[in-house]
């Protein structure tokens, strides 16, 4: 006998490029690696993504396809990932959903994964949304071009451009996606006038900039940001500013690392000779200030109040930094550690110490975790909530503490991205037994309430929950994701004043 929810072939549905036909399982009808744009191989490499030729017959949208080329992650990172299928062919997209009735106009969230801008992809099996589209939601994920291939800027890849621009090539990738659910989500149940984006690390920094960008106006109408935000001095492709090269600069220090002297000889590469030219050249991955996809840098756009006027949800995590560093190299003496604030920090060393108390040598690891991780990511998220609570701009912000119970949890805590298998209700789907416990599964439960209520409605709520405030800048309003539910105010105000006042000082000194 046939298991009652073995995986069946769906209905076929029409796109505006083909047919597609995915898997049915249970409830949730499934659809992977739908292509959204044409292949950015040759000599749409290093191009803005281009129209997709329509395809005859029906295509199979039952598996996912290849993510995009990518450099692996350092063999000792916590999160690295086992070796995916890659192929510079990447720009698909996969759909979960639990009607395909065109009627049912069920709100869409499409999550921008997060890697900075340099690992990941749609496709990775922890961004599966057959458990969130169980809560009548329409759950889209892609890939986008990483590293060089999704970022590389340079004088000649301007030139040929319509726009006389180069580089953020991956964000456009996101804005095709967004273009792609606006014109099929219907035939998938899903409602293109209610659209959410949620994305975290690199996925919710392209959320912060995707909302001060003129070609994404109107593709999204709420945002979710996790762990990420482009509040900071933003490079520009042409000019060089706050210490920071150019990007066509950037560009040319890779192509001469190359070797090659030449638009088509570049495109020839193999991914391998890209790898080498970027670690010789030490290549950066990050979006350039272009004058059309960004037309100036995102803190001054929300400054101006010119970003979209949408409701945003967005937050942190309170051990942000422990995934990222090796306590091997930090000092380990409280003398060690106040020498080392002192001579990053100079007169602003004795706040740090006051902001971050270290009383023996036991406390310094914690002391210098809790201030790279709120420098990092929480300031960020502060300076997000602030401008866009200025421009009237409906705001939630959140702060998740709940630690899982894994192996070394005493260090790790609530690390960056210890928040995702609870928003995708995929905690059974963690293979290491003993994680997650009753109260784990609840706090899913509740962040899924809230972040589809938001979707919904442009208000995070639900019953038995606490009512969440909209942040403003005076009463700063926030709800801590942990063993419990709790409104809290000023989220670590101490702490993120003394590295605010730092930041200010710096750029004025």
């Amino acid at each position: 006998m046939p298991e009652q929810n073995a995986p069946k072939a769906s209905p076929i549905i029409p796109t505006r490029t083909g047919k597609v036909q995915g898997l049915q399982q249970g409830s949730i009808y499934a659809f992977k690696g739908i292509p959204f744009a044409a292949p950015p191989v040759g000599e749409n490499r290093w191009r803005a993504p281009q129209p997709l030729t329509p395809w005859q017959g029906v295509r199979d949208a039952s598996s996912y396809q290849t993510l995009a080329l990518q450099s692996s992650y350092p063999k000792d990172s916590f999160f690295k990932q086992p070796n995916y299928p890659q192929n510079e062919d990447c720009l698909h997209l996969n759909v979960w959903s639990p009607s395909l009735d065109q009627e049912a106009r069920l709100p869409v969230m499409v999550w921008i994964h997060g890697g900075y801008f340099n690992f990941g992809g749609g496709a990775l099996p922890h961004y599966d949304g057959t458990n969130l589209a169980k809560h009548e939601v329409v759950v889209v994920t892609f890939n986008y071009r990483l590293g060089v291939l999704g970022f590389l800027a340079h004088p000649a890849l301007s030139k040929e451009s319509e726009h006389q621009v180069s580089g953020n090539y991956g964000l456009l990738d996101q804005i095709a996606a967004l273009q792609w659910v606006r014109d099929n989500i219907n035939q998938f149940g899903g409602d293109p006038s209610n659209v959410t984006v949620f994305g975290e690390s690199a996925g919710s920094w392209s959320i912060s900039i995707l909302v001060c960008s003129p070609l994404a106006k109107g593709l999204f109408h709420k945002a979710i940001g996790q762990s990420g935000a482009s509040t900071g001095p933003t490079p520009f492709l042409k000019d060089s500013k706050h210490g920071k090269p150019a990007g066509e600069q950037m560009g040319e220090a890779f192509v001469e690392a190359t070797g090659v002297d030449n638009l088509e000889a570049l495109r020839l590469l193999p991914f391998s000779s890209i790898e080498t030219a970027a670690k010789a050249s030490r290549f950066y991955t990050e979006p350039y200030v272009d004058g059309w996809f960004l037309p100036d840098e995102p803190r001054f756009i929300m400054d101006a109040g010119q970003q979209q006027q949408i409701p945003v949800l967005m937050g942190s995590n309170q051990d942000e930094a422990t995934a990222f560093t090796d306590p091997r190299q930090l000092p380990s003496t409280l003398e060690a550690f106040q020498a080392d604030l002192r001579k990053r920090y100079g007169k602003w060393a004795d706040r740090l110490f006051e902001a971050y108390p270290a009383r023996s040598d036991e406390d310094v690891l914690n002391a210098h975790l809790d201030r790279l991780g709120d420098q990092l990511f929480t300031l960020s998220m502060r300076h997000w909530a602030e401008r866009s609570a200025n421009a009237q701009i409906p705001i939630y912000l959140y702060y998740f503490t709940r630690i899982p119970n894994i192996p070394q949890k005493a260090y790790f805590g609530a690390y960056h991205g210890a928040e995702i298998p609870y928003v995708f209700d995929n905690l059974s789907k963690i293979p290491v037994k003993g994680i997650f416990n009753e109260r784990d599964q609840e706090l899913a439960h509740q962040i899924i309430t809230y972040w589809l209520s938001f979707a919904r409605t442009g208000t995070p709520s639900g019953e038995e929950l606490p009512v969440w405030p909209a942040y403003q800048q005076e009463t700063a309003f926030y709800l801590e994701l942990g063993d419990e539910l709790a409104i809290k105010q000023h989220l670590l105000k101490k702490r993120l004043d003394i590295l605010d006042e730092i930041t200010i000082g710096r750029r004025k000194g």
